[in-house]
């Protein structure tokens, strides 16, 4: 018999496995004969994201790594629509840029992390996405890196970048030691 917890489960982790997904067949799409297939696999992994975003606003559920309460569902599904217009803009000004694989793999790598964000419920989740949307950040940053305005703002985001986590370690850190509890929000 289909246990249904396991298909709820899966539609909250559907949505940043599909954008990692994405960003792996983007990765592996190397030469330019195959600017097509890294187009499909772009809009595939998004048309799917949708799909999977809304199947989550039905099939809700919480748990102890992830929680789908109303207000996450919306956001994941903002978050992959937001997401999906960017893509597409970028895709279009990016055109014929030598750049425009690896600007795409880090883009969705971002989403895979929001979109991570937005349905955890554990705060080491919380923490790791965290860390890897910033470290995306800045490799979007540095795409053009022989600009030097462009360098500049990404080593200033970058420290201000580790002092933050640095924090939020820390304060998640205290949040344990004061209430004794997991990282998780136990029900």
């Amino acid at each position: 018999m289909l246990d249904v917890q396991a298909i709820e489960f899966s539609f909250s982790l559907l949505v940043p496995l599909l954008f990692g997904v994405g960003a792996v067949a983007t990765g592996l799409a190397t030469n330019q004969n195959s600017l097509l297939a890294r187009s499909l696999t772009f809009k595939l992994a998004f048309v799917s994201a949708v799909a999977a975003a809304i199947g989550s606003w039905w099939w809700p559920v919480d748990g102890v790594w992830f929680s789908q309460a109303p207000l996450a569902s919306i956001m994941l599904l903002l978050t992959t629509l937001l997401g999906m217009v960017l893509g597409r803009f970028s895709e279009r000004y990016l055109a014929g840029e030598p750049g425009q694989r690896r600007f795409m793999i880090w883009l969705q790598g971002i989403l895979a992390s929001v979109s991570m964000i937005a349905i955890t419920n554990h705060l080491l989740v919380f923490l790791v996405s965290w860390i890897a949307i910033s470290a995306s950040l800045h490799q979007l940053l540095m795409f053009f890196p022989d600009r030097p305005r462009a360098a500049l703002a990404a080593h200033k985001k970058f420290i201000f970048a580790r002092i933050a986590e640095f924090c939020l370690a820390l304060a998640f850190l205290l949040l344990y030691v004061q209430y004794d509890t997991p990282f998780t929000n136990s029900k």
